[in-house]
């Protein structure tokens, strides 16, 4: 996942809250800001949605990053287009493509992926860049949107308004905490194998699936625990 963000490098001294905060809002404990917000969900995450969720039609993938939402969906027999805004190491990404300013592809039925989250804006507010993701992509794409963000996201009052002229269909939610490193600190461990993932994730993440016609409560789902370990979903409330 990338976008076209220009995010400032911290300066100064940073109290402990503010690191907190910073980290906090920019997805992972521990983990720098990344340029572009440039961070790869896991393998599982991917696959968990596939498990749940009938993907047919035209497939894109505009913030591909490394490739691992057209990987995943590769494995699973279905094609997707894959572009993003600087090329991250996916061979088969199409070209180089800003999401929020190129002209889209032609006849997409679905826009999947991990759009940017946030940017400091001069006012130092933080824009939405995944309800501005979403609400571009619904222009665009003939049948849904579906992308990842923090369980947390369905929270705030200026979402409140949003969600109820917006609301989405389904939300799949993640019941393993994912990591979501910076790329550059995962591509050479996913070269070697695409299902490894960092430990420690902290943060509760969910498929938010955005269709035209849908109008209502979402229906909830939920992707089974990951064993890390084993390299597969939990079967049973034992494992």
């Amino acid at each position: 996942m990338t976008g076209h963000l220009t995010i400032p490098a911290p300066s100064g001294t940073e109290t402990g809250a503010g690191r907190a905060d910073r980290m906090a809002e920019g997805r992972l404990g521990g983990y720098a800001r990344s340029a572009d917000d440039w961070y790869i969900e896991p393998a599982w995450l991917v696959q968990g949605l596939v498990d749940r969720l009938p993907l047919p039609g035209r497939l894109w993938d505009p913030w591909c990053g490394w490739g691992m939402v057209p990987r995943i969906l590769r494995l699973n027999g279905l094609q997707c287009r894959a572009t993003d805004v600087a090329p991250r190491g996916y061979e088969r990404a199409w070209r180089c493509h800003d999401f929020f300013r190129d002209a889209p592809p032609e006849g997409i039925d679905t826009i999947i992926g991990n759009p940017p989250f946030g940017d400091p804006d001069s006012g130092g507010r933080r824009r939405d860049w995944t309800r501005l993701a979403v609400e571009r992509g619904m222009s665009i794409a003939r049948h849904r949107v579906v992308i990842v963000q923090k369980l947390a996201w369905l929270e705030g009052g200026a979402r409140f308004h949003w969600f109820r002229d917006l609301p989405p269909a389904r939300v799949i939610i993640a019941a393993s905490r994912a990591s979501m490193p910076p790329g550059s600190e995962m591509v050479a461990r996913l070269e070697r194998d695409l299902w490894d993932t960092a430990q420690g994730g902290k943060v509760a993440y969910a498929w938010f699936v955005f269709e035209h016609g849908h109008r209502g409560p979402p229906a909830i789902d939920w992707i089974p625990p990951w064993d890390r370990r084993r390299q597969r979903f939990a079967t049973g409330a034992g494992e």
